[in-house]
């Protein structure tokens, strides 16, 4: 007399409602005493793929089933029968509802919080998020209904949300927007008076990317007066009052970032004048006159 199966365990025991988690079960009367083609099921599907690792071990492919539910495993084949009670699970599938805040940089490391269902269940196992494709980094559920994330470095434009674990997977198409830091590469002129009034333009890149706001220009410590962007690249400003003679940094601001040219502009020192010679000539003109100071060829001063 042959002995029917016997099934001892299942691992792993839960997965989506969708199907297709490989599950080993553990028992015996797999393989000895003939007993023919072994018939896995789960509640009442049939699992796919069975295929006997030895007399007391087997895999197969778990079917769909409803999800948030517990099913009884059972094995059938010529010998007889075993079922395993409550052997398997099937999961709640994560949903995403939002995302928040909103776009961050290309270089990455932005921290949106992800609100939803499904995250811990007890079969939802480790949440793992992915944006752009790529594997976001310090994953840590708060809760069956939040998580949080840093976002990896990304190509700029919108990119697909996924969240994956034990119990299935969501993606939200493009619900995250990466947007280019704002960058700095000229300014022209690079120098102008201390008295500040100069017009100046500004190249570089990110002046009109998606959420950038108001634009902010700083010559040394003082804001830029009038600035204009003119487009992603371009924008223009008047230089503020600064100290004669210093070289300033240029930094630029907004809602994206911030960029500098370190020692980019310098407020020329203004001209000086120590004496008149001769002093005195006659009323109709045309005395030579030497003048002596400063400021009156050094450093692009223009026509005196």
């Amino acid at each position: 007399y042959h002995l029917a199966p016997t099934l001892t365990s299942a691992a792993r025991a839960f997965g989506p409602a969708a199907g297709g988690t490989v599950v080993t079960l553990t028992g015996s009367g797999f393989a000895i005493d003939s007993p023919g083609p072994n018939q896995v099921l789960f509640g009442t599907q049939a699992a796919g793929s069975v295929t006997v690792l030895s007399n007391t071990r087997l895999t197969c492919v778990a079917p769909a089933g409803t999800a948030n539910s517990t099913v009884n495993v059972r094995v059938n084949n010529l010998n007889g029968s075993a079922e395993l009670p409550g052997g398997f699970s099937f999961g709640i599938p994560p949903q995403i509802v939002a995302i928040s805040p909103g776009p961050g940089s290309t270089g990455g490391g932005a921290g949106p919080a992800i609100t939803g269902t499904g995250f811990q269940s007890p079969s939802s196992g480790v949440n793992r998020v992915t944006i752009g494709g790529v594997p976001a980094l310090d994953v840590v559920t708060l809760g069956d209904t939040s998580l949080t994330c840093k976002t990896p470095a990304g190509n700029a434009g919108l990119a697909d949300v996924t969240l994956t674990n034990d119990a299935g997977s969501d993606t939200e198409p493009g619900a995250f927007l990466y947007f280019v830091a704002p960058s700095l590469s000229a300014v022209s002129p690079v120098s102008g008076p201390a008295r500040g009034g100069t017009q100046v333009t500004l190249s570089g890149r990110g002046f009109l990317e998606p959420g950038v706001g108001t634009t902010f220009v700083r010559f040394g410590g003082a804001s830029a007066l009038g600035v204009v962007v003119q487009s992603d690249t371009t924008l223009v400003c008047t230089t503020p009052p600064g100290a004669a003679g210093a070289q300033v940094d240029v930094t630029l601001a907004n809602q994206n970032g911030a960029a500098a040219l370190v020692g980019a502009f310098r407020y020329h020192v203004a001209p000086t004048l120590t004496s008149v010679a001769p002093a005195f000539g006659p009323a109709a003109g045309g005395t030579g006159v030497g003048l002596t100071g400063s400021g009156f060829a050094i450093v692009s001063p223009g026509p005196n």
